[in-house]
């Protein structure tokens, strides 16, 4: 408010609607009463007068409610804002906008088209989908990547629902931020701590961070396996790094192959490798892994592999260390177990 000016009583168009129509109401109870007919259809008209006045009054408030956020639009250019109503016909739509959209979709958005019209059919129902939550909860915000035209995007789109003077929303409007660069540079982070630049799978640190954070909160036991290619220090000693990062890369590609369920392949360092993956129901230690990796030997021959396998049981409450010494017991057993062969 205004530093100097007194606040004033105003009295609304509805509180004056309501008054003559309850005035009107009990002269029309009196005349019924008094058989004054003339006077009853004049109320009446009155009535019919005041219902369509009210009407109008409620568009015209709509109206004026969608020009305001249109000018605006106007005059913010940077922002892409849209409104639609709840049929998701657009109402308003800012120039910035109508830029994103042609950049990006190759579609003019236009005041009246529904966005049906405009969008796939896919991403027409998802839209569809997040209005209604957003109508339901009240301010929505999600990020949404596209593939359109080959070009790769992120938007944050923030829905805001429009109200009208009974509560009742009426339209949502949107504001959309490309924010492509920022998720990429959080993906180029991301890469940087957890995956292993030559193999492409995960490193240490995200197997530790998953193992001590993320693992407690399953409901499930755990399968960890750990592999070590035997005598890999030849290979680089006696074909040279290069050849030795090609069965890197081979053997982490038959890892994919032969265990293709949700799990975790990381590449601990050196020729060491660890897989984590839910232990799958009615079948053991065998089935689930002997069997395939027995199947990743044949495809790596002349290579063999040294491996340590256990069952990490419910609750999770151990840090990674503890399941890690394990597992390395059991590889080493197998290693041992390879060399008295050999010796013998």
């Amino acid at each position: 408010m205004i530093k100097g000016l007194k606040k004033g009583k105003n009295i609304s168009s509805e509180f004056l609607f309501f008054l003559l129509f309850f005035i009107e109401l009990i002269l029309l109870v009196i005349f019924i009463y008094d058989d004054s007919f003339p006077l009853i259809f004049l109320i009446l008209l009155n009535f019919i007068f005041f219902f369509i006045w009210s009407f109008y009054q409620y568009k015209n408030e709509k109206r004026k409610t969608i020009d305001i956020v249109s000018s605006i639009m106007r005059d913010v250019k940077q922002i892409s804002i849209y409104v639609v109503d709840l049929e998701l016909n657009y109402l308003a739509v800012s120039d910035s906008d109508v830029r994103f959209m042609e950049h990006f979709f190759k579609v003019t958005p236009v005041v009246g088209k529904n966005l049906s019209s405009i969008l796939s059919k896919e991403h027409f129902f998802k839209t569809k989908e997040t209005f209604k939550n957003a109508l339901y909860n009240g301010l929505t915000n999600q990020v949404e990547h596209f593939n359109k035209n080959d070009i790769e995007f992120y938007v944050l789109n923030y829905y805001t629902p429009l109200y009208d003077k009974s509560g009742s929303p009426y339209a949502l409007m949107i504001h959309t931020i490309d924010v492509t660069d920022d998720i990429l540079e959080q993906d180029k982070i991301y890469h940087l701590i957890y995956i292993d630049p030559l193999t492409g799978v995960y490193n240490r640190r995200k197997l530790i961070e998953y193992v001590e954070t993320e693992l407690p909160l399953s409901d499930k036991n755990q399968i960890l396996i750990y592999i070590d290619i035997d005598d890999f220090k030849q290979v680089n000693d006696n074909s040279g790094h290069l050849e030795g990062d090609k069965v890197l890369i081979r053997f982490t590609e038959n890892l994919r192959k032969y265990f293709p369920e949700p799990n975790m392949i990381c590449r601990l360092g050196g020729d060491e490798f660890c897989l984590l993956f839910e232990e799958i129901d009615g079948k053991g230690i065998q089935k689930c892994v002997w069997d395939r990796m027995q199947k990743v030997e044949e495809e790596m021959a002349p290579y063999e592999f040294s491996i340590g396998a256990i069952i990490m049981e419910l609750p999770f409450k151990n840090n990674f260390d503890y399941y890690y010494q394990k597992v390395d017991r059991k590889m080493y057993e197998m290693k041992s177990r390879k060399k008295e062969k050999f010796s013998e």
